[in-house]
């Protein structure tokens, strides 16, 4: 099952880039490719520790462009192992998600540990996590998210495609620490606690 979400980050792209008056030029680097997400299943998603029976993972596609330039997309996945998650209603998990320019936090390592520059892209997407918000609202891009116990759900709608986040420049093995913030506390109208899923991938860019 697709969740989609009610913001999609190439519209929060362009309204980023309308907003900050960026350049023609640096809007046609924004590459267009989309991994598939009919391909997407457990036996070939990527994924992080279990925390409280809930882990996030990375499906990971490469592709090449006309100028055999590697490409490497990926999905973010949720899996809920268990139907008691201290939910009021026993068989959801109910996560609370932030705006999405600051849903996910991504490190680019090279093979030496050099940390890649972001894209201007990839730092309108870097904002400061809200830890301690008043509530989930949803007119700010906050959003609250079921997930059924046993099940794989695709979180993001539009996949992320690496090279409109970092500044690739060479050829090589690449490490990405990724997390995606999340809050607990968003039934029973508890107070909201941030909940981090993270999940290391190895990555090798053979044409930048």
């Amino acid at each position: 099952m697709i969740l989609k979400l009610r913001q999609s980050e190439c519209l929060i792209a362009l309204i980023s880039c309308l907003a900050t008056g960026c350049d023609a030029q640096e809007d046609k680097k924004i590459i267009a490719w989309q991994p598939d997400v009919r391909i997407v299943s457990t036996n070939n998603v990527l994924w992080g520790i279990e925390t409280n029976h809930i882990k996030v993972g990375l499906n990971i596609q490469y592709a090449s462009d006309a100028t055999n330039r590697t490409l490497v997309g990926f999905f973010v996945v949720l899996y809920n192992n268990s139907d008691t998650n201290g939910n009021f209603r026993p068989n959801l998990l109910s996560l609370g998600l932030p705006p999405v320019n600051s849903r996910y936090k991504m490190t680019l390592t090279d093979d030496s540990g050099n940390v890649v520059a972001k894209t201007k892209m990839g730092n309108d997407f870097d904002q400061p996590f809200d830890l301690n918000p008043k509530r989930i609202d949803i007119y700010h891009g906050y959003a609250v998210k079921d997930f059924s116990p046993f099940y794989m759900d695709v979180l993001t709608r539009d996949p992320i495609v690496l090279e409109n986040y970092f500044e690739i420049t060479n050829a090589g093995k690449y490490h990405l620490k990724f997390v995606l913030n999340t809050y607990t506390g968003v039934d029973e109208h508890r107070i909201l606690q941030p909940f981090y899923l993270p999940v290391d991938a190895e990555i090798e860019i053979e044409n930048p």
